[in-house]
């Protein structure tokens, strides 16, 4: 028995390689069938041959000497990829033109270079000896990228005669009447669907501009009105300006129209057109905008409504003297989706103006301008705003129309901050609610505290190393940051291995256990009762004496809680003297002392004890 070579079992599977390159599965099956139990080929309703093996190009496919095909002015064309694509060649693809050798008058699967062709396009190469003038002498054409098919060939060295040199060429697997049928019926139906999608577009990009803001009907009558009255100009210059009005706070009364305002937005547009008498016309609009008051929000209202009475494939430069707008615009536009929603604010707002520009095909180019610099436009524009931020009914984004799965809803009111933003709000807000309801928050005079801590005034010109540290000291003992071993350890554990006090060898050491380690505490609390009865002693004489040591002695102030000073968080603990400690002072010490001394004496007593204590630490 012969047994095969190495290199005959190589030949062996590459030609069945090429008799499979290509090959419909499901098809060829399917006819394999009808032939051979002589039933009814299947066919397509429309003629289409379903077993033509062309498909849509990928872009990692585009390669220099790629085959491909495509229509071009109703006819179907064949070719190679000519170069690998450029950037500037601006997604068009350069194809070298191939068509079908005759025999005897009709078409083969040869294909061969085209010596000339009516959509023949001259294109530049390199100058060399054999090419002076640097243009392909070969058929050379073009087309867009999405228009391109793979073409399935085969390469191979073939003459049509036998004596005649043999040549390298490409035969296609598709007879040319099966490939134009094909395309031609797909880039019919292609061009109809199109077109549906094209008018679908259109119509819901008109109800998107019609519907996406909701306005009270005096607004939206001003809206509409100026729409038609623009809608036959392509040019227009815009001035937008914003007003915020926060709102004074008032005091809180029985009275319900007394209550706390809220601040109010407004915006102001004002729209400049030549008409072909060379004539200049404004349109002018103002009103008020729903949301959180904020300039940067209340600006891009402004934009976004200007960008919504804009006539389809406008021109328009808008002038804003808010350069944080136009940057947030710009980058929000650049950025990945899911960037966009978790960095910036307002993001519905940047959405809508986004959408606005693309569905409408507009032109914009944002222009900074200086506020207040006498620009007539800038200034109408201000004067729009201000009006509209006093009306009643405001303007609503209709967020139902916009691609969003999750809309961020408090109290049934859509937040337009990201998720990001609102966890740390409600967390912030959350956190000062505990913080204000605690029972020796309500007890401590902050005002009269704040001012011990601070002594002076930070914009105080003359200033002293005594004073710096005071102040440093006080800040860092309120908020617990003072350098103890426990704060050591935790950002030096390797140094500082542990936190327990080196004193007692019981108890973590942080920025309280350091003045209640060893009963200081309690030789703490012994002077400070004693510095409050020879304080009164001094200004009242010894009558007063037995009068405020009862007073001071049984205070709730003056007691040391067992549980704080175990470091046990409880809610409810009442102010004590590891408060005091703390250089917090007590509305109830004040309360004490008027009882025996007039303010002026109370506030001077009181400073004088606590810088004392202050000292003592």
């Amino acid at each position: 028995m012969k047994r095969t070579t190495a290199g005959q079992q190589r030949e062996y599977e590459y030609n069945i390689y090429k008799l499979q390159c290509g090959r419909p599965k499901r098809y060829g099956n399917e006819l394999i069938d009808a032939v051979e139990f002589n039933t009814e080929l299947p066919r397509t309703d429309n003629g289409i041959n379903i077993a033509n093996n062309t498909r849509i190009i990928s872009k990692e496919e585009m390669k220099r000497g790629r085959a491909v095909v495509f229509t071009k002015a109703n006819e179907v064309i064949q070719g190679k990829i000519h170069r690998k694509p450029r950037p500037q060649d601006n997604s068009r693809i350069i194809i070298k033109h191939l068509v079908n050798e005759l025999e005897e008058g009709e078409p083969t699967l040869v294909l061969q270079p085209c010596q000339g062709y009516h959509l023949s396009e001259e294109t530049q190469t390199q100058k060399a000896k054999y090419n002076v003038s640097g243009v392909v002498k070969n058929c050379i054409t073009s087309t867009d990228a999405d228009e391109l098919n793979i073409l399935l060939i085969t390469e191979g060295c073939q003459s049509s005669r036998q004596s005649a040199e043999k040549k390298r060429r490409a035969c296609t697997k598709n007879f040319p009447d099966s490939l134009n049928k094909y395309l031609y019926e797909n880039t019919i139906n292609k061009r109809a669907n199109n077109k549906m999608e094209l008018r679908t577009s259109s119509e819901n990009d008109i109800l998107f501009n019609k519907n996406i803001i909701f306005a009270p009907y005096t607004t939206a009558q001003v809206i509409n009105d100026i729409e038609i009255a623009i809608e036959d100009f392509n040019k227009f210059e815009i001035f937008t300006d914003r007003s915020l009005n926060k709102g004074r706070k008032k005091k809180a009364t029985n009275n319900p129209n007394n209550s706390l305002q809220t601040g109010r937005m407004g915006v102001g547009v004002v729209l400049y057109y030549t008409a072909l008498n060379q004539e200049t016309y404004s349109k002018t609009i103002g009103t008020r905008v729903t949301g959180t008051p904020s300039s940067t929000r209340a600006e891009l209202w402004a934009i976004l409504l200007a960008l919504k009475v804009l006539p389809f494939d406008a021109t328009a430069t808008i002038f804003s003297d808010s350069q944080a707008s136009i940057q947030a615009i710009k980058n929000f536009k650049n950025k990945r989706k899911a960037i966009r929603w978790k960095k910036y604010k307002n993001p519905y707002i940047f959405q809508v103006i986004i959408q606005l520009i693309e569905r409408k095909k507009l032109k914009v180019n944002f222009v900074k301008i200086k506020a207040y610099s006498g620009t007539l436009g800038n200034d109408i524009a201000d004067k729009l705003a201000k009006g509209g931020a006093t009306q009643y009914e405001e303007l609503q984004i209709n967020y139902n129309l916009l691609d969003r799965k999750i809309n961020y809803k408090w109290d049934r009111t859509v937040i337009d901050l990201p998720m990001k933003q609102i966890l740390k709000t409600h967390s912030a807000v959350h956190r000062q609610m505990e913080w204000a309801c605690l029972n020796r928050t309500k007890d401590t005079d902050w005002k009269l505290s704040f001012q011990l801590i601070h002594g002076t005034n930070l914009t105080n010109l003359i200033t002293s190393d005594e004073d710096h540290r005071n102040r440093k000291f006080g800040i860092k003992l309120l908020n617990n940051e003072l350098l103890t071993k426990s704060l050591l350890n935790e950002r030096c554990p390797d140094l500082y291995t542990n936190d327990t006090c080196i004193s007692c060898n019981k108890c973590k050491e942080d920025s309280l256990h350091v003045f209640i380690c060893n009963n200081f505490v309690n030789t703490l609390q012994k002077l400070f009762i004693n510095r409050i009865i020879r304080a009164v002693i001094r200004i009242k004489g010894e009558a007063k004496q037995q009068t405020i040591t009862r007073l001071i002695t049984n205070c709730s102030f003056i007691k040391i809680d067992i549980l704080r000073q175990a470091q046990n968080y409880n809610p409810n603990s009442r102010f004590s003297f590891i408060d005091i400690i703390r250089d917090l002072i007590p509305k109830q010490l004040k309360r004490l002392l008027r009882k025996v001394i007039n303010n002026i004496e109370v506030k001077e007593i009181t400073k004088e004890i606590f810088i004392k204590l202050h000292d003592t630490k």
